[in-house]
């Protein structure tokens, strides 16, 4: 069973074709321009939406713990109250005003809602699932599963990963995994234990040990933010170190706002709200440089049916590899 809190259907940006991307909860990060907050802590969370409150007080009355209340008539939630546990009062809501975000799902019942769109997925040439987060690879076990479904149905399978597991997480999915999509924020340690909350030494040497061992299956991105990873060389580092590592795809994504309202619903506050991305004139700028040390900014095109069982051959060799 995994923790999944989305299935979004009719994705263009999480791999190559049409796809579905299942997210699933909990993540080794906590970056704080995260587009999904709701992803990072791995039990179930309350969402609230102020604008779709009626103001009944249905969740009040079904409330155990005190969570809601009504005060001069408009509906406060007491998230220090709320126990993952114990959220049947949510389901009282008529309106959806109040949603629980992450809930148990099977491998199987995952792959029937993504096999619903087999005909798109095949019309666009190499559509599939893509599994994303949070960190999917903290639930490594439950994405090798589905994954494994996935395949025997012939769909083409992606992970979205920061690359900050151990390295025997990414062993375990390998056998069923096409596409590794790795987020890099930069090589700086200090960017990322100010704003990502953890070391990215994992990170980068997983990535050197992905684009050593098979850059066919690789792709890097990273998203641009200015003020964080904008600044004093942060984005020529990353090409350098890529292009030395060996990657062959790497592209960049432009920071967006997109998560604002995620941040209210879950009561926090969004250091980022009135930040304005990079322009578009920039984000060609850097893809230039990109391809100027030979790397492809495109996802990679696929691989035949030989190399991949090449790939798992050599991949079921490292199965005991380390380091965590």
């Amino acid at each position: 069973m995994g923790r999944v809190f989305n299935i979004q259907r009719f994705s263009i940006h999480d791999g190559p074709g049409i796809r579905t991307v299942v997210f699933l909860k909990g993540c080794s990060y906590s970056c704080t321009w995260c587009a999904n907050p709701e992803g990072i802590k791995p039990y179930r969370q309350v969402m609230f939406s102020s604008k779709k409150c009626i103001e009944c007080g249905l969740c009040v009355q079904a409330a155990q713990n005190g969570e809601v209340e009504m005060q001069d008539g408009k509906l406060v939630l007491h998230r220090e109250r709320i126990r993952p546990s114990q959220l049947e009062w949510v389901k009282a809501c008529p309106t959806g005003a109040l949603k629980i975000v992450g809930n148990m799902q099977s491998p199987e019942e995952v792959t029937e809602k993504v096999l619903r769109d087999m005909p798109f997925y095949r019309r666009s040439g190499q559509g599939g699932v893509t599994f994303s987060g949070g960190e999917p690879l903290v639930q490594a076990r439950f994405v090798d599963e589905t994954a494994r479904l996935c395949k025997e149905h012939g769909l083409h399978t992606a992970v979205e990963t920061a690359a900050g597991v151990p390295l025997k997480s990414i062993v375990e999915v390998s056998d069923n995994i096409d596409l590794f999509i790795c987020s890099l924020t930069s090589t700086d340690p200090e960017t990322y234990r100010k704003y990502m909350g953890h070391s990215n030494e994992t990170s980068l040497d997983n990535i050197r040990w992905m684009a050593h061992y098979d850059p066919e299956r690789l792709c890097v991105r990273s998203p641009l933010i200015p003020g964080i990873n904008m600044e004093n060389g942060q984005v020529e580092d990353m090409i350098e170190f890529l292009a030395d590592a060996g990657v062959k795809y790497y592209d960049v994504l432009p920071f967006h706002r997109l998560g604002t309202s995620k941040y209210t619903g879950l009561g926090r506050a969004y250091d980022f709200a009135k930040l304005d991305p990079p322009s578009d004139q920039c984000m060609e700028e850097i893809r230039g440089e990109i391809r100027r040390h030979g790397m492809s900014t495109d996802f990679p095109k696929g691989l035949s049916n030989g190399h991949k069982a090449e790939i798992r051959q050599d991949f079921s060799v490292t199965k005991g590899v380390k380091n965590d």
